[in-house]
Parts: structure tokens; C-alpha cells; sequence
């Protein structure tokens, strides 16, 4: 911690800087990253009830244990209590751990409503709390009082964080040891990983003086900011962030990640729902020229009459078989998996002849296809 500045989120090592974004926080535990603030107290009376009700249920011998979150998780199979208690369980070992060994029971102001869990901001308050006992412990060491200086204290929240990342940003290359930079780096980081690390950064003939190793650019970790597809249909390439501090190796300043995190995740929804409105639609119009294609071979067959009501259940075409030879005979480019075989209520077409050039032609009604109960493929 002594090399983690708090005002601006950074650790400085070697006169190198890497800001610490919540975004980062996000892959190194695999959290949500939402929009509401935790909670950790109300002026509302019903959210005050409500929690003192919750309390109750945590509470052993005046105090709230972390071991009553698994007996309760244990014992209770109502699912919003179990998630509640899951939660609870989590914040109070990994996300945000105490000193006293107990529940961070506060934390309960946020947990009223399940719902609500992913709408919240975990890695704001992660980074935050980080933060905040990175600048007390600054005030310890540097205190002016001799005694509290060489005094032993405990720190609070998810610390494993500033050491995960600043060994994600070393650069191991042509060392033995390997690290897999899967994410969340949390599930593919080791203890063993650390202390061989630590020795590969550990300074000559020094025991806590670190920054041996070189430090790679942000694009090259596991922390790349933006992963955009290239229009040549390429594959994704990882983009640099900008360098506008001189000692900094391509980090974005807080404010400018903000704006960053906020496109990428645009970028991940809207292309996620551009694919799926994508693949809805072809699988639509492939029913369109599938039941079509049956109405004017019905009509083909029947073009000597001036109009004709004619079933076609002749012609089985729930048939895969058959709908298949129509696919390949119109040279379809879409999977034979997804063709859609016509329901039996579009059986009966409406056939008109044109008296005026002699051959008939079907009568269509263009109605759209996501209407049309009758040619709507059944989507997985």
C-alpha cells in the first residue's frame, strides 16, 4: 500500500503510474458495475424497519458472525433469504471484509431488495473502501507520533486488489513461470503466482523494495480497454489507451475511462441486440418465402380455373423432407436447421386468375411476417 497513491487511484512504482478503474475491478472479480450507489444506511422508516427485522436473523450472542450466514444458508430454502444470506456472506469475506472477523452487516441497506443487486455499483464501493484504507494507512505510518508509527494495525476491504493488478501489468516475458490472464482474474490468480512474481520483482539485495521488472502497456494486459471488431472483418484489436501523463505508460485519466466504460458497454448491448433483431429476422423472412413458395406451386397446379379455393393437404408439408427439397431447389442460404415447415391453418390459399393475360397468379397479402400467426417460426 505504500506505493498505491489514494487521491488518484494509482500505483506508483519506478515513476511508473496505473490508475486503478472500476472497470479494472470489475474483471478482477467479475461483479456488476451498475449505476445506483451501495447502500449502507437510510433515512427512510420502512428500509429501517425492514433491515432491523433482517438484523435479527444474524445476530448471536450481540454480535454478527460470519458463520451465521452459512448456517442460515444452510437451513433456509426460501430463495430470496438464501440469495440474501449469499451475499452477505460475500461482501463479508471478499468484497468488503471487516477487522473484527464479523458480518458487514451495514451492507444489509442494499440487500433489502434482491432485485435490485445487479443495479448496484459493487466495484465503485470496492475501489472506494480500497482507497480509503490505503489513505489511512498513509496516515498511520507518516503520523507524527513515534508510538503510533511501530503500531500494528488492520486494514479493511478487498486489498488482493492492488496486488493482482500491478502483477498483471508486469512483464513476465522470458521467465519460467506464466501466468494464465484469464478473467476474472480473481478465479486465475494464484498465491503461489504471487510469491514467484515477487521474487522476479523484488530489487537486488533488497527485501521490500520492488519495480525490478518492466511494465507493460495497459493493451497488452488483461485490462485492455475497448475490444471493437475492425470493419475489414478482422479480428478484435485492443485499443491503446491515451498517454497524456508523461510518466505513464497509455492509462486514461478516471474521467475519460468513465466515458470509455460507458461506450463499451453501449457497444456490448447494442451489438448483442443488432445480432439477435439480425437472426430473428432471417429466420422470419425464411418462413415468408417458404410458405410462398407452397402458395404459388398450389396456385401453379391450379392456373386453368377462374378461381379456385383448393386445399393442398396432398401435399404434407410438415414434411422436413419436402421443405427441404424446396430449400435446396431455391439455393436458400440458410441453415436446413432453421427452416420452418408451414403450420396446417396455412393450408388453404386463395387462387385468382387474370383474365386478361390468361394465366393465374396468386393473390398475396403482405402482411408482415411477425403478425402472421400462421408463417411466424417457433425461435428458440
Amino acid at each position: 500500500m505504500s506505493h498505491t497513491c489514494p487521491l488518484s487511484s494509482e500505483i506508483i512504482v519506478g515513476g511508473n503510474h496505473i490508475t486503478i478503474t472500476k472497470s479494472m475491478v470489475t474483471k478482477v472479480l467479475g461483479i456488476p458495475q451498475g449505476s445506483e450507489p451501495v447502500v449502507t444506511q437510510s433515512k427512510c422508516k420502512e428500509v429501517t424497519d425492514a433491515v432491523n427485522r433482517i438484523k435479527e436473523k444474524y445476530v448471536e450472542r450481540k454480535q454478527y458472525p460470519i458463520s451465521k450466514c452459512e448456517e442460515l444458508m444452510k437451513n433456509d430454502h426460501d430463495e430470496v433469504s438464501f440469495m440474501r444470506s449469499f451475499m452477505m456472506l460475500l461482501i463479508s469475506t471478499i468484497l468488503a471484509p471487516g477487522k473484527d472477523n464479523c458480518c458487514s452487516i451495514e451492507y444489509l441497506y442494499s440487500l433489502v431488495d434482491i432485485s435490485k443487486i445487479q443495479s448496484y455499483d459493487w466495484a465503485g464501493m470496492i475501489l472506494d473502501k480500497v482507497m480509503s484504507e490505503v489513505k489511512r494507512y498513509h496516515n498511520n505510518v507518516n503520523s507524527s507520533d513515534p508510538q503510533k508509527r511501530n503500531m500494528k494495525f488492520y486494514y479493511e476491504g478487498f486489498l488482493p486488489l492492488l496486488a493482482i493488478i500491478y502483477v498483471d501489468f508486469l512483464d513476465l516475458q522470458g521467465h519460467a513461470h506464466q501466468l494464465n490472464y484469464g478473467v476474472p482474474r480473481i478465479c486465475n490468480f494464484s498465491s503461489q503466482d504471487f510469491i514467484v512474481v515477487s521474487e522476479a520483482d523484488r530489487k537486488p539485495n533488497s527485501e521490500d523494495d520492488f519495480g525490478a521488472l518492466q511494465i507493460r502497456d495497459i493493451s497488452r494486459t488483461p485490462y485492455a480497454i475497448l475490444d471493437f471488431p475492425s470493419s475489414a472483418g478482422q479480428s478484435a484489436v485492443p485499443h491503446e489507451a491515451n498517454t497524456s501523463h508523461p510518466k505513464s505508460f497509455n492509462v486514461l485519466d478516471p474521467k475519460s475511462q468513465a466515458v470509455v466504460d460507458r461506450l463499451s458497454l453501449y457497444w456490448d448491448t447494442e451489438f448483442k441486440m443488432k445480432t439477435d433483431n439480425y437472426v430473428r429476422e432471417v429466420q422470419l423472412l425464411h418462413a415468408n418465402v417458404v410458405n410462398k413458395l407452397v402458395t404459388e406451386l398450389a396456385a401453379s397446379h391450379n392456373s386453368s380455373n377462374n378461381h379456385l379455393e383448393t386445399n393442398i393437404d396432398s401435399m404434407d408439408l410438415s414434411d422436413q423432407n419436402l421443405c427441404e427439397k424446396f430449400h435446396d431447389a431455391m439455393n436458400l442460404e440458410v441453415p436446413k436447421s432453421k427452416i420452418v415447415t408451414p403450420t396446417k391453418s396455412s393450408r388453404s390459399v386463395s387462387i385468382e386468375t387474370d383474365t386478361s393475360s390468361g394465366s393465374s397468379a396468386p393473390e398475396h397479402n403482405d402482411t408482415s411476417a411477425g403478425t402472421d400467426e400462421n408463417i411466424s417460426p417457433k425461435l428458440d
